[in-house]
C-alpha cells in the first residue's frame, strides 16, 4: 500500500494531516517518530562527562555558548522541553529542520544521492515530510 499524507479537520476545527499506509498516525506522531533518530545520534555525539550543567544548555552561560557541543546540546535541551503529545506541528517541524541541518552536516561529501546508510535514509524521509508539509 502506498503511503500518502491526507489532510482532514478534527472535531475542534484544526487542520490535521494523517500518514496513511501500513499504519495510520497523525503528522505530529510521525514528526515525533522522526525526531528519535537525531536525538539518539546527538546524544551519542555529545560528551556530557565534564558538563557542569548536566547537558542542559543555558545560553546565558559562557561555558555553554563556547562549548564544542553547543549546537547538539542546545537542540537536545530544546527537544527535552517539547512534549510530542501536546506540541504543535510548527514546533516539531522547527526541531526537525534543525535536526536535518545537524545530520546533514555530519555526512561526508562522498555520500551518493542514492546512499542507503541510516543517516541518508533518515535525511530522505525527513526532507520528504517537510516537502509534503509545505504544499
Amino acid at each position: 500500500m502506498a503511503r500518502e499524507f491526507v489532510k482532514h479537520t478534527d472535531a475542534e476545527g484544526t487542520d490535521m494531516a494523517t500518514l496513511t499506509g501500513t499504519r495510520t498516525r497523525t503528522i505530529t506522531g510521525h514528526l515525533a517518530n522522526l525526531l528519535e533518530y537525531p536525538n539518539w545520534l546527538i546524544e551519542r555525539d555529545v560528551d556530557f562527562t565534564n558538563c557542569k550543567f548536566d547537558g542542559n544548555f543555558d545560553d546565558s552561560q559562557v561555558a555553554c555558548v563556547n562549548c564544542q557541543y553547543e549546537a547538539g546540546c542546545k537542540w537536545l535541551t530544546g527537544l527535552r522541553n517539547i512534549n510530542p503529545a501536546t506540541a504543535s506541528v510548527s514546533e516539531l517541524t522547527g526541531a526537525l529542520r534543525i535536526a536535518i541541518g545537524y545530520v546533514g552536516a555530519r555526512q561526508s561529501a562522498g555520500h551518493q544521492k542514492n546512499c542507503s546508510c541510516e543517516a541518508c535514509e533518515w535525511l530522505c524521509s525527513a526532507r520528504q515530510l517537510l516537502r509534503s508539509q509545505s504544499r
